[in-house]
């Protein structure tokens, strides 16, 4: 498994979702929890990096020529991810690329779930499954994925290695890459700075629970909303 960390300069952004744009305001009022505040402020980057993402993405699918190569999106807020997906049925439309999107959200019952997951590990073309973290975790055999992006990034360590652990599995026969995309100068790079610095603090140790709870002990809280209020 190889991991990357793809800076997106303010030059890429596309303009930001007006209904978070409201809600963020409320933040300066003092009316949002930290918590709320940075599932927000997340959501928020996410959206605007998605063009640009999208557009790397079309990118991958092209050098394989639309051929067996599978690709995975998150994103926190359903609505992003379904944008997402006609953004990239655009960006295919104009390039001329046969790409196959599925999306699929928490409110999916189990067996449609099954059902888009069916279709996506049995194409053989360029599919590309854009999905909420719902699938982070309950869901196995997807270990046929060759690229896994994080649009929108996770904010906790534990949630990196569930959504690492849907593409690195047992019986895994193919190299898959785990693309982390952030927004310089937002809350991206500091989750960037922290969360995945301190998962592979964890790997060289070979534990993942060997750093647990140091974050908060360097902050001087126990509190985890305490903790990122500081931080954030």
């Amino acid at each position: 498994m190889t991991r990357r960390m793809e800076r997106l300069e303010s030059s890429e952004w596309g303009p930001p979702d007006a209904e978070l744009t409201r809600q963020l305001q409320a933040v300066g009022e003092g009316k949002l929890a930290p918590s709320q505040r940075r599932y927000l402020r997340l959501a928020q980057t996410a959206f605007r990096k998605s063009p640009a993402i999208a557009r790397r993405i079309a990118d991958l699918a092209k050098e394989s020529e639309c051929r067996d190569i599978r690709q995975m999106v998150f994103f926190t807020v359903k609505e992003h991810g379904q944008r997402f997906v006609r953004i990239l049925r655009d960006i295919a439309l104009k390039r001329k690329l046969d790409l196959d999107v599925y999306y699929s959200d928490g409110s999916h019952s189990t067996s449609r779930r099954d059902k888009i997951k069916a279709q996506y590990v049995a194409n053989k073309g360029a599919p590309i499954l854009v999905c909420t973290p719902a699938w982070a975790t309950g869901v196995d055999g997807l270990q046929c994925t060759d690229h896994q992006h994080h649009a929108t990034l996770p904010d906790t360590p534990y949630e990196i290695e569930q959504r690492e652990g849907r593409v690195q599995r047992n019986k895994q026969d193919r190299p898959v890459t785990i693309w982390y995309w952030y927004a310089v100068d937002t809350i991206d790079d500091r989750l960037v700075n922290i969360n995945l610095a301190k998962r592979e603090q964890q790997e060289a140790l070979g534990t993942t629970g060997a750093l647990d709870g140091m974050d908060k002990t360097i902050a001087g809280h126990d509190d985890e909303d305490a903790v990122m209020d500081r931080i954030l």
